[in-house]
């Protein structure tokens, strides 16, 4: 097995996954590196100052496209992992979402070749993601992810490389009994949740669909994308999830957004009569407010960071047995997602 479970509180759980590139301590997140994408190149190279982070997400649709020759240069190379200096676990999604958005044709075998030739550490199946409550086409591409998916198990793998099956579903028993249909199989290392991004403030919609896949598959690891805030990472990992990945230290840096340690975030404007950042990580002691506001590098390796130690406090809440506690305290000035958590808690009452 890839996936250990050491501690346990409730539906949370504390374990690791067994990588070509290294172990990944869970709950954990991946954050998004968009090479590939227009701009791409500018992703902060954010393992060099924080060499415990040690996780990535790369969407395989964007290398795909081939923008700037993203793909043979990524061959020629042998890998993301040397073209960028990545020493970490790398994660590529399918790009599902991008390739339906842009209109233009893939297929599964062919996602699947340029994750192999990425040298990918973790795989994921080719999924169709939908807008829930809107989307005429929600039972058709749920039935395409699960083919794909069905598909893709059978290829063989060399190496560690671990393959996660995408998942789809606009209701909890949908997402359950697709879950418990691919888990017949055997073939996947874990599975990964998607759509939920369009729905992420209907927070009792989320935690309902992520519970119920919890309770379809109690060993194997669960991903949830696109939904690794920091606000909203604690309340996943409470539900059972095991990663998240999520590009909002980077738009949120690139929108000049300050994620506060332990709180939630803020502009860089409504700091500016301070002319001083709550926080002591290595970019904010090392450099001053000017040079933090006017750099959105500067500025996403901070978010980045924040995410991370947001992650080792729940972590070290689970195997203290104590999560429920530090999350009543972390939400009690966020009105939202107080509410959100108390939901949840209900909801896990009647689930355990």
């Amino acid at each position: 097995m890839s996936f250990q479970v050491f501690e346990t509180e409730g539906n949370a759980r504390v374990g690791s996954i067994r990588t070509a590139h290294g172990k990944v301590k869970t709950p954990t997140t991946f954050p998004v590196h968009n090479l590939g994408a227009d701009g791409g190149w500018n992703t902060p190279k954010y393992w060099r100052l924080y060499p415990d982070i040690n996780t990535a997400m790369f969407n395989t649709y964007n290398i795909f496209r081939n923008f700037r020759q993203i793909r043979r240069k990524i061959v020629a190379a042998r890998g993301v992992h040397n073209l960028i200096g990545f020493p970490g676990v790398a994660f590529l999604d399918s790009g599902g979402f991008n390739a339906l958005n842009e209109s233009i044709n893939t297929d599964e075998q062919e996602i699947f070749r340029i994750q192999r030739e990425a040298r990918a550490d973790i795989a994921s199946t080719l999924d169709y993601p939908f807008k829930i409550r809107s989307d005429l086409a929600i039972p058709e591409k749920i039935m395409k992810s699960i083919e794909n998916a069905r598909r893709i198990g059978k290829e063989k793998r060399k190496g560690k490389l671990l393959l996660y099956a995408s998942v789809h579903g606009d209701d909890p028993l949908t997402i359950r009994n697709v879950l418990r249909h691919l888990s017949r199989f055997k073939r996947f290392d874990g599975y990964a949740i998607g759509s939920l991004q369009p729905i992420r403030s209907d927070f009792s919609l989320v935690i309902d669909l992520v519970l119920s896949a919890r309770q379809a598959i109690a060993n194997e690891p669960l991903h949830v994308y696109g939904l690794g805030g920091p606000l909203t990472i604690p309340l996943l990992a409470y539900l059972g999830v095991d990663s998240t990945d999520s590009a909002s230290a980077i738009v949120c840096g690139g929108n000049r957004v300050y994620f506060v340690p332990g709180r939630s975030c803020t502009s860089m404007n409504s700091l500016s009569r301070l002319r001083e950042l709550p926080c002591n990580c290595s970019v904010c002691a090392s450099k001053t407010f000017k040079e933090i506001k006017g750099n959105r590098s500067l500025l996403t390796l901070h978010n980045i960071w924040t995410v991370w130690q947001e992650l080792k406090q729940v972590r070290f809440a689970i195997t203290e047995h104590r999560l429920e506690t530090y999350l009543k305290e972390r939400y009690s000035s966020t009105p939202v997602i107080k509410k959100a958590f108390e939901y949840a808690k209900r909801r896990l009452e009647h689930f355990l």
